[in-house]
């Protein structure tokens, strides 16, 4: 990414533009060119007063902020750690840089030691205050120079369009630079060492700078900017993961078909779940991976923070909010033939919404059923079949109920057996009619039948929480 700015004292520009512009440059840049027509003097150095100002204008944290006086080498390193380099380019050189005896001096060392030099007078000068500023706050310094691109006006009028005519030495220079540049530039240094900023990140942080530059009240501040930025950018990740999620959710379930179990002791580390909260493991995992691996660059995880980083968010908060975006559970309890057990019940999250349609499609689909399966009883009840007695009617509820719970699938079979249960009971008076009908005799295989039901529901509680 290559951002050309206008440079300080730009035609039009204002005093404040300049500034803001060049605290914008900085701020965001991992390399910094600024560049000067010709071979530079000690004087050159009053056009450059707001980078003496820099120090003061960018702030490294809220509580910290290196002023003016207190810029020595050792209280500058927080600014270095986050400052470009530095690239002083000296365009439309003809004379060669010497010292002081004459002998020629690469550019670099021109600059360092007759433009950034500190004078020998007793009381600090601007200049003295500009140069300082610039070698305190960037981490590195260097110089390149190239030539005219010709001495022809008429070429220089219009270098596109002749550009087999332009100075070969400054062709060569150009690749020289630009292969220099290719060597030394890296990527934006990141909130704590060994990372670098990603370009969705930089943008974030453009932003929030800007903000800052904007207000006549605020000051950028670095550390501030990294944390906003961070905590904009995760959340556009996890956004992005939630939706990944829901949609890789859909396609799983619809794989399987609903409805199907919540959850199973066989279904807890299968490669190809079948059960709702199996599907829900599977990927979930799936994505925190990948989340945990998009964020590593910004976001580190526990003891990986240095002293004096950037306070971020913790990479175990960030994955256990994403996890509560997916699925919140409450534990309820529940007495089952006198034994308390407790089961995971779904209450937020995307989860919730495939739990509730799961149910939905379960309890439609078990009240079919347990219709299909009383139908041919209560056929032969309203026939009034004399062959059909009691005993053969206690023998089909048994086959009803031990077809049921076989054929039955998911969270609602329970509730609706225990409604049809209640619906049997109510067919008392049409029983009386079949032929060895005995009512104590009835009243016990409900009782039978309910203690039955229970015990199914029971071992599938427990399966499923294993």
């Amino acid at each position: 990414f290559l951002m050309d700015t206008e440079g300080i004292d730009a035609a039009h520009a204002r005093t404040k533009d300049d500034a803001s512009v060049l605290v914008m440059t900085v701020l965001l840049s991992s390399y910094f060119i600024y560049n000067s027509m010709g071979v530079p003097r000690r004087s050159d150095l009053e056009k450059m007063s707001y980078f003496s100002k820099l120090a003061t204008s960018i702030a490294v944290s809220q509580r910290k902020t290196v002023s003016q006086d207190d810029m020595e080498e050792d209280d500058s390193f927080e600014l270095k750690n986050h400052f470009p380099d530095f690239l002083w380019l000296l365009r439309d050189v003809i004379l060669t840089p010497t010292d002081k005896d004459g002998k020629e001096i690469t550019p670099k060392e021109y600059l360092l030691t007759n433009i950034l030099k500190r004078s020998k007078k007793f009381k600090e000068t601007a200049n003295d205050e500009i140069s300082r500023a610039i070698i305190t706050v960037f981490p590195t310094i260097d110089c390149k120079s190239i030539p005219p691109p010709s001495v022809d006006p008429k070429v220089m009028r219009s270098v596109e369009e002749n550009q087999d005519r332009l100075n070969p030495e400054f062709n060569l220079q150009v690749e020289k630079l630009v292969e220099f540049l290719f060597q030394h530039v890296q990527g934006k240094r990141g909130p704590f060492p060994g990372k670098v900023v990603t370009g969705p990140m930089l943008a974030d942080m453009a932003v929030e700078y800007l903000k800052a530059v904007n207000d006549p009240d605020a000051m950028p501040c670095i550390n501030d900017t990294w944390q906003a930025a961070i905590e904009i950018r995760c959340q556009k990740e996890v956004e992005q993961f939630l939706t990944q999620y829901e949609s890789e959710m859909e396609e799983a379930i619809a794989k399987v078909g609903l409805p199907m179990e919540e959850d199973s002791v066989d279904d807890k580390d299968a490669k190809k779940p079948q059960t709702l909260f199996g599907i829900h493991r599977m990927i979930l995992g799936q994505k925190e991976n990948a989340l945990i691996k998009q964020i590593a660059p910004f976001v580190p995880g526990a003891g990986q923070l240095l002293e004096g980083s950037v306070p971020v968010l913790s990479r175990e908060k960030l994955i256990e909010a994403f996890e509560q975006s997916t699925a919140e559970f409450v534990t309820v309890e529940e007495k089952i033939l006198g034994e308390s057990v407790q089961k995971k019940q779904v209450t937020g999250g995307i989860l919730l919404k495939f739990a509730q349609q799961n149910h939905s499609e379960s309890r439609s689909s078990c009240l079919a059923l347990f219709q299909h399966l009383y139908e041919p009883i209560e056929t032969k009840i309203k026939e009034a079949d004399t062959s059909y007695t009691y005993d053969k009617l206690v023998v089909d509820l048994e086959r009803l109920q031990n077809s049921y719970f076989k054929k039955a699938v998911g969270p609602a079979k329970h509730e609706v057996y225990e409604e049809k249960q209640s619906f049997i009971k109510r067919q008392e008076e049409s029983y009386q009619s079949l032929r060895g009908f005995k009512k104590e005799a009835f009243e016990e295989a409900q009782k039978a039948a309910a203690a039955t039901a229970k015990a199914t529901k029971l071992n599938d509680t427990v399966n499923n929480l294993q």
